[in-house]
């Protein structure tokens, strides 16, 4: 017989997106963690990202600690009292880490047991009520954060010609143009080059209108047209020479009104956006969320036993499961982040080794962390998912 089960109140938490990294003592703090300091003689912006990620590993330690014992110990509380004997709740406690093959093991086993109590309930009803927490962070000590990556980093003022690859820089040009030259002409006008439009002479490739031949007369030509061109014509431009159209390649004086017809590359700053992202991860996983309340109620042959380690344990798992809706992605941006500044730290040479060091010491942390981490957020929403019956 099929269980019949009922989740009446699982209300999404609330996330506020803004978060919490205090710089004033935060970045004095992580500095000090580096052992090796910042990088003397490197640009600011580098030491800023240096700071911030030495905060935002530390961070991801404290989450470490927080989430992966209570998640291990409620997994495995779940799994004993639903009769497993192949997990131990007393290797684990709330505030201790645990690692990913720990917390695997507790919560592969809790949804098992939570599956067959769940099947075995029969024609009893099982209705688990949930109120999920909320999630919220600081958002002025993030923008603090941000200040002081943006006030630290050197930007190099928006430069058309530098952000945009060679030869895709196009525009008036008064002088000797070099590649090509792009004339519109609402009427007919000469063309030796690509047409892109009506073509009245011969077409090299297939017409869209006229005799449908490669050679047309008269038709809608996106080839090679040797006459007159009612629409763009472009001709490639061997050596350089004058261009009454749109250049596009290079120009022996300024371009006048220049455009770029690929996406430009971003501004060359030192260390503007791994700093900032450093602010959001470290924000995202320092989110406090409220304690969730979980009641049970169980009618036919349901057992008492799923109701009490549910209402017991259960709210640990759904507290983990909400921060990982806003801090799942930041906790990898950390590991990232924190490998890429390492990167960057090397790459300054002997003035930064000292700190380099010091600092592959919290990249090496983060990766690991990370792996702790995810594995318990993905175990907690696993189980509470069984649970709740919201997930397989």
């Amino acid at each position: 017989m099929m269980k019949s089960m009922r989740v009446k109140h699982f209300v999404a938490p609330t996330l506020l997106t803004l978060a919490a990294l205090g710089l004033g003592s935060g970045c004095s703090s992580a500095k000090n963690a580096l052992g090796g300091g910042t990088c003397g003689s490197a640009d600011s912006g580098l030491n800023a990202s240096i700071e911030v990620f030495g905060k935002a590993v530390a961070d991801l330690q404290a989450v470490e600690t927080e989430v992966t014992g209570s998640v291990a110990l409620a997994c495995a509380n779940i799994a004993k009292d639903l009769g497993s004997t192949t997990v131990d709740p007393s290797k684990y406690s709330a505030g201790s880490k645990a690692s990913k093959d720990d917390v695997d093991a507790a919560c592969n086993e809790a949804k098992a047991k939570l599956s067959a109590a769940l099947t075995a309930a029969g024609s009893g009803a099982v209705t688990v009520n949930v109120v999920a927490p909320s999630c919220k962070v600081d958002a002025s000590a993030q923008l603090n954060c941000q200040a002081k990556c943006n006030a630290e980093v050197h930007c190099e003022a928006p430069d058309l010609k530098a952000q945009c690859d060679p030869g895709h820089l196009s525009g008036g040009c008064t002088g000797s143009c070099t590649g090509s030259c792009t004339v519109e002409a609402s009427a007919s006008a000469a063309c030796t080059g690509t047409c892109e439009g009506t073509c009245n002479g011969n077409c090299t490739g297939q017409a869209s209108s006229g005799t449908g031949q490669a050679t047309t007369a008269n038709g809608s030509c996106n080839g090679t047209c040797d006459g007159t061109c009612q629409g763009k014509c472009t001709a490639e431009i061997s050596g350089s020479a004058t261009c009454s159209g749109s250049c596009t390649g290079s120009c022996d004086v300024e371009f006048t009104a220049p455009t770029c017809n690929i996406a430009l590359k971003p501004p060359s700053c030192t260390a503007a956006a791994d700093c900032n992202g450093g602010c959001d991860s470290s924000a995202s996983v320092k989110a406090v969320c409220t304690k969730p309340s979980v009641s049970v109620t169980l009618t036919g042959s349901a057992s008492a036993t799923l109701k009490t380690t549910l209402e017991t344990n259960l709210p640990a798992l759904v507290q983990v499961a909400a921060k990982a809706k806003l801090a799942a992605t930041a906790v990898e941006g950390i590991a990232t982040g924190a490998a890429d500044v390492l990167a960057g730290m090397k790459a300054e040479g002997a003035s930064c080794l000292s700190a380099a060091a010091s600092f592959a010491g919290n990249a090496s942390a983060a990766a690991s962390s990370s792996v702790n981490v995810s594995a318990s957020f993905s175990a907690s929403a696993s189980v509470s998912g069984t649970a709740t019956g919201s997930s397989s």
